[in-house]
């Protein structure tokens, strides 16, 4: 099949969603479709996409001076979206695809509209929905007026309704868009996006001395945005609660502001590194020995992040939520906190006891063994078909 996939976001930044398009791109690539990604005028074009084949086509620069990556609304998004439009258009007129995929609620209203324009062309639209609109809107504290924010609600069960089929990453979100629609809302899970070779011991201390790691140092690993709906807030209090408990933090990932400006204790242990490459992020998940992801339920929004962590068989620490217990399974329910004082807590028992962090290590590497892209695009591939 021909597939129009629509990413309104500077693909690619090297973050969840685009880790979620780059390898749904790459996995249908790979079984015969041709995909065809219509982006922004911003964004890096991974050496694998163009490996694959996968081409993409941006917008016109037309807003030059834009050259926001990180996540989050933006005002400036209505006018890109626009010429998103335009381009989706053109490009749909001459490769006529069988597919449109939206992605993200403003994918989707672009997909819809595409597909209306072109009507005679009989294509399907759809929607792969990556979190809450409002929710992430909210988080990132658009929507104070409740009567504003009562009005994108409504906009949103629109978008929900849009798609002739629907799938998204978590099943808490799949329910809720569900009461949207009465068809059946799929669940497509992320996966691991890092290929992780096997190491000795040995062969991990070198990489822990290549970026000055303590000798027998735990290290807490966080790898995302350095923003408040990533929960950095949150995770920045734990560490100062743990200032004495002699752990290593590495904070890495990205912000177009840095690294959120606080005091911390001079005897805590903090590792800042921006931007997060994705061989650093393999060093990184090599080296560590506890993960944590502070993200919160009521920003909606999935975490391929735990996918890594999984892979490389880290215990991890998260909030309890419908989305995380999917992921992490019953066996890894101690490490599902429900509140800031319950998260330092976990954290501090993983570091005090080596055969604990041994026993959650080894079923969080089992359990990554449920979660693959290869499965994930077969799912896509049925929907389509």
């Amino acid at each position: 099949m021909k597939i129009l996939m629509i990413a309104p976001t500077p693909f690619s930044a090297g973050r969840g969603t685009h880790l979620r398009i780059l390898h749904e791109a790459i996995g249908l690539q790979k079984k015969g479709h041709q995909i065809t990604i219509v982006t922004y005028h911003i964004g890096d074009t991974p050496a694998e996409l163009v490996a694959a084949g996968v081409r993409i086509v941006r917008i016109p620069r037309l807003l030059f001076w834009y050259a926001k990556r990180e996540a989050g609304p933006d005002w400036q998004k209505i006018p890109l979206d626009i010429l998103l439009c335009a381009t989706a258009i053109r490009v749909a007129t001459s490769e006529k695809p069988d597919i449109i995929h939206g992605h993200l609620h403003e994918g989707v209203a672009v997909g819809w509209l595409v597909r209306t324009i072109l009507f005679w062309q009989k294509m399907k639209l759809v929607g792969d929905f990556h979190g809450t609109f409002v929710g992430e809107m909210t988080a990132h504290g658009y929507l104070k007026n409740s009567f504003l924010k009562k009005i994108f609600q409504q906009k949103e069960k629109v978008i929900h309704k849009m798609p002739d089929r629907v799938c998204t990453s978590m099943s808490d979100l799949a329910v809720s868009i569900g009461k949207d629609r009465s068809d059946v809302v799929l669940v497509v899970s992320d996966a691991s996006t890092v290929l992780l070779p096997a190491i000795s011991s040995s062969e991990k201390q070198i990489v822990r001395l290549k970026y000055k790691i303590p000798d027998n140092a735990i290290v807490v690993l966080y790898t995302g945005g350095f923003t408040k709906d990533k929960g950095i807030d949150v995770l920045v209090s734990c560490a100062r609660m743990l200032s004495g408990d002699g752990l290593h933090w590495i904070f890495a990932g990205f912000s177009e502001k840095g690294f959120p400006k606080t005091d911390l204790p001079a005897e805590l242990l903090v590792q800042i590194i921006s931007p997060l490459s994705e061989n650093t992020l393999t060093d990184l998940l090599l080296l560590a020995d506890i993960a944590v992801d502070p993200k919160q339920d009521y920003v909606g929004q999935g975490s391929g992040k735990l996918m890594n962590y999984m892979n490389a068989g880290l215990p991890t620490v998260c909030f309890d939520s419908n989305a995380n217990r999917d992921v992490l399974g019953e066996k890894m329910r101690p490490l599902l906190a429900n509140g800031e004082e319950e998260f330092t807590k976990i954290i501090r028992l993983l570091a005090q006891d080596s055969l604990l962090r041994g026993t959650f290590a080894s079923l969080s590497k089992e359990r990554s063994k449920l979660f693959s892209w290869e499965e994930s695009c077969a799912k896509l591939e049925k929907l389509y078909e």
